[in-house]
């Protein structure tokens, strides 16, 4: 049954190249875990030592240390990203949704940003009283409403991978 949940396999567990990081009231920060190019080998691994030598030497040179490539000012207490989508408990400010789908892109001026379309700004939040906790149960954007075709033999996608948990202070999931 947790194969058929999409939990048994860890498919649901995919990380990607970047992990983002809440960092309380200094906001939240993109760090980059992974190389760029393929095999996404992830730094100080057997497999990075193997088809990256050169880079495996270098993170291995710095300590291991990982330094953040973005980072997005306010008060984040926790932080989920989803396809390319962060959500984010945000304290009194509630929960907010950031686009991160151009963080790789440095022509952009802010990589990670509420207002991705509108020059006037969307609003990509939930007021409440203290959020201090998002989960969702996948990291990628499945779409349990989406039509699926006879032909491909898609299967349903359980209608609980639609939604977003979210903590306040004072009351429970």
């Amino acid at each position: 049954m947790a194969q058929v949940l999409l939990q048994g396999t860890n498919f649901m567990n995919f990380m990607g190249r970047y992990i983002f990081v809440a960092t309380g009231n200094k906001g939240f920060e993109a760090i980059t875990v992974a190389e760029h190019d393929e095999p996404e080998a992830i730094y100080g691994s057997d497999l990075q030592r193997l088809a990256y030598p050169d880079n495996y030497k270098k993170f291995v040179a710095g300590k291991r240390e990982l330094a953040p490539v973005a980072e997005h000012e306010g008060t984040i207490f926790d932080i989920q990203a989803r396809g390319e989508y962060a959500y984010t408990a945000n304290g009194k400010g509630g929960m907010r949704v950031y686009d991160i789908a151009n963080i790789d892109n440095k022509g952009f001026s802010e990589r990670m940003t509420t207002a991705p379309v509108s020059p006037i700004g969307q609003r990509f939040y939930v007021p409440t009283k203290d959020a201090v906790a998002v989960a969702t149960p996948t990291t990628l954007g499945v779409d349990p409403l989406r039509a699926k075709l006879k032909e491909n033999e898609e299967q349903a996608i359980h209608l609980m991978y639609g939604f977003l948990m979210l903590r306040t202070k004072k009351r429970g999931w």
